[in-house]
């Protein structure tokens, strides 16, 4: 499915986020904000044509209790509209969609509160450690797969801190397959490694399995066979990396890496989109002088890009 095909792309769509330079417009933004909001989802929201439907409970996972939001990271606001200015969002920033590669490193500050790994799914390493939120949702992917005949899934791996990659660096035979210190998705403590029981998971139905359905839990398969050129890594069918939702979405069903996504948000900076019943608008901010208006009681998360930009995900609800 065409990307452009997501969304109407008709003279008449309005847009769904509004920036505004200077205080000055704030007021202004207010007040035309709600009207042109409900236009940009009358016109601006194409159903996705795909006939899964995601495991996943969006209700559920954005529930709107304070405890979810600390879980999840997410943001809600029950007062009137407010403006968010790019500082403030990169304070906020949950590193979700962070672009670590070659050219990109690994901020110094880990991103979100790190758990042991253990208490959330099957590992042999107890001192294994991740991000929160991707191990909350790890743990629902391989619950759904265990549901689907699959039991034996398990973390291998999940973050490094810089002192581990560099020795796994210095110590491997293959450094392709080994980034750099500084420069792994590890050390954000958002990327899993996963095994099937002694399976090569690279070649085998469970692998196909977790590659088919990671996206519904918000992981996406990061360095694909044939994205290789782009991402500047061969193929490793065991290392996943989260994103959240609906941007593993976006991806998989669209074949997009992460490096092709970002470039994608720059060139179309505000897109709407409709997933199983429940409406997601996607803006991004490139100037640090910009600001964005969120309406009140909108759940939304924020994470740098590591490029310069900003994305703001609002879940804006569940279609009745």
């Amino acid at each position: 499915m065409a990307l452009e095909n997501l969304t109407a792309t008709g003279n008449a769509r309005k847009k769904t986020m509004m920036t505004r330079r200077s205080t000055a417009f704030a007021l202004l933004a207010l007040l035309c904000f709600g009207a042109l909001y409900a236009a940009v989802f009358a016109a601006g929201i194409k159903k996705s044509e795909s006939a899964e439907t995601s495991l996943l409970n969006v209700r559920e996972l954005y529930a709107q209790t304070a405890d979810t939001y600390a879980v999840t990271g997410s943001d809600v606001f029950k007062t009137p509209s407010r403006i968010f200015s790019y500082e403030r969002l990169a304070q906020m920033s949950d590193g979700r969609l962070l672009l670590i590669n070659g050219n990109n490193a690994a901020p110094d500050v880990v991103p979100g509160e790190l758990v042991n790994i253990a208490d959330y799914v099957w590992t042999l390493d107890k001192n294994l450690t991740g991000n929160i939120e991707a191990a909350t949702m790890l743990k629902r992917l391989f619950d759904s797969a265990a549901d689907a005949g699959y039991g034996k899934f398990r973390a291998t791996d999940f973050y490094r801190s810089h002192e581990l990659q560099r020795d796994l660096y210095d110590n491997a035979a293959d450094k392709s397959f080994v980034s750099p210190p500084g420069h792994s998705e590890h050390q954000i403590g958002l990327a899993a490694d996963i095994s099937y029981d002694g399976v090569n998971i690279g070649n085998s139905e469970q692998g196909a399995w977790i590659a088919k359905n990671a996206h519904r839990f918000g992981f996406v398969l990061r360095y694909p066979p044939h994205k290789t050129e782009i991402t500047g890594i061969p193929f490793e069918p065991w290392h996943f990396r989260y994103v959240g939702l609906p941007h593993a979405r976006i991806m998989y069903e669209n074949d997009l890496v992460l490096e092709e996504y970002i470039d994608y948000l720059k060139q179309n900076e505000e897109k709407a989109f409709l997933f199983d019943g429940v409406r997601y608008a996607v803006s991004y901010l490139s100037d640090c002088g910009a600001s964005i208006v969120i309406p009140a009681d909108h759940i939304f998360s924020a994470s740098l890009d590591n490029t310069g930009g900003i994305i703001v995900t609002a879940w804006i609800g569940a279609v009745e």
